[in-house]
């Protein structure tokens, strides 16, 4: 039997460093002249998972609003870097205009690798490596996301999102016939991408939602359809990028999962208070808690603007979370009936609801500087901006969305845009960096009405 222990190389520091500067190089040719694919979030400068998520979101949620449906295929790949072919990319990067010497460069980098296996003083043979990137590389994410640039090109109907590995097809289509007519027909053609990559795609482990308002002729008996030679069948519900997404896009499910994951972490909290000074405990709560809380947030985080506005119950439950954390910090208990609110202002410490708020208008200051929502912008640019030059649009200002559903309207863009507009003008057209705009957002909230 032969097995696969896809080992993390250890490479030394002047490799780390020469991989490092080639990334460098490579990234900036391919970034300068759009070689990457729009669709394409993993290991790109200013994108992560969460634009990736938000992407994929919008498109889903417009589609409802606008009364289609949306089908969504998401592939799964096997072992990814360890099947990239040095062949097979060298021959692309002479397409994207690489020289000679660079392309042998990659070439050498990628061929003639050897591993072996040592446990206590027994060790294997040591076997040559003729195909793949080595997993712990600086550079191979860059080489793995480059064979993959081009996947756009091979699908005829869908639109791609994708981070690394992770890619789901979505097809938009007015009839459920239409829309499994046609991701059938673009699953075959991505499947031929990977074939033509010699890239391992899991036919077993690839998922088909739907995402849609229209009546169904049978409500209660999923749709299916026919990737390869599997026979896929709908969910209701599935995990992308460690985010859980229902047909309804509603967020119920995965904040009662995030909210049963972090509340095992307040009780290691709790256990360490025992232990650590306040100070220390202070960081390990946010690496603990805050930091679950915070992964994804702009995409299921609801926001409020004012005190007027009614707490979403999904921000409530996050937010009691919160308070119970900053209990155990401060040696607080509940029958004490302290002001959260005022401990927080005191201990300058933002709320859900004010954590939730900079980082959505983050994610979306990023997005209308560096195009990493292409999807998203091209709704909100197209469809929404008024062509007239008025007093609101020289601030900086943009349309608010027209949303015909409340899924829609409680979404990034629409929710993005509302907080957007309600920045200071110097704060919009802040040319400052990040980490000084984040400060800068972080002091005005706070001094802000938002609660």
């Amino acid at each position: 039997m032969c097995c696969n222990y896809r080992p993390i190389s250890c490479l030394n520091v002047g490799a780390k460093v020469l991989e490092t500067v080639s990334k460098i190089q490579i990234t900036k040719y391919f970034e300068d002249n759009k070689l990457f694919s729009s669709s394409q979030h993993g290991f790109r400068a200013k994108r992560s998972t969460n634009s990736a998520l938000i992407d994929a979101h919008t498109k889903w949620t417009n589609a409802m609003d606008e009364g289609k449906i949306a089908g969504v295929l998401s592939f799964d790949l096997s072992s990814a870097f360890d099947c990239v072919s040095a062949d097979l990319l060298c021959n692309k990067l002479k397409i994207y205009g690489f020289d000679n010497i660079s392309i042998g460069w990659v070439r050498s980098y990628l061929s003639d690798r050897s591993q072996f296996v040592c446990i206590g003083n027994d060790i294997s043979e040591v076997l040559i490596i003729k195909v793949g990137s080595p997993q712990g590389s600086v550079i191979s994410p860059v080489l793995f996301i480059i064979l993959l640039s081009d996947i756009d090109l091979w699908s005829e109907h869908s639109t791609i999102s994708g981070f690394a590995d992770d890619n789901s097809a979505t097809v938009i289509e007015d009839t459920f016939k239409n829309m499994i007519s046609k991701l059938e027909s673009d699953a075959c053609h991505i499947l031929s991408f990977m074939a033509s990559n010699s890239l391992v795609a899991n036919e077993g482990k690839t998922t088909f939602m739907v995402f849609s308002n229209k009546r169904r002729e049978n409500p209660d008996t999923p749709l299916s359809l026919k990737v390869g030679n599997s026979n896929i069948i709908e969910v209701r519900e599935q995990k992308l990028l460690g985010i859980i997404f229902s047909s309804d896009l509603k967020w119920n499910r995965h904040i009662s999962s995030l909210i049963e994951k972090v509340h095992h972490r307040l009780h290691i909290l709790k256990n360490l208070s025992r232990l650590l000074p306040r100070a220390v405990l202070t960081i390990v709560a946010e690496c603990l808690i805050m930091s679950n809380i915070r992964y994804c947030l702009p995409l299921f985080g609801r926001s409020r603007q004012n005190d007027l506005e009614p707490i979403p119950s999904e921000q409530s439950k996050l937010q009691v979370i919160q308070n119970h954390m900053l209990r155990t910090i401060y040696a607080l208990k509940i029958k004490d009936k302290t002001n959260m609110t005022k401990l927080r202002t005191q201990k300058d410490v933002m709320s859900i609801n004010q954590i939730t708020c900079q980082a959505i208008i983050m994610e979306f200051r990023k997005a209308l500087q560096f195009d990493t929502l292409p999807h998203t912008m091209e709704m909100i640019n197209v469809e929404r901006r008024s062509n007239i030059n008025t007093r609101s649009s020289s601030q900086g200002q943009i349309r608010p969305l027209k949303c015909r559903l409340s899924t829609t309207s409680n979404s990034f863009p629409a929710i993005a845009v509302r907080l957007w507009n309600k920045l200071p003008e110097d704060l919009r057209k802040s040319p400052t960096s990040d980490a000084i705009f984040k400060r800068s957002l972080a002091k005005w909230i706070k001094n802000s009405d938002i609660p």
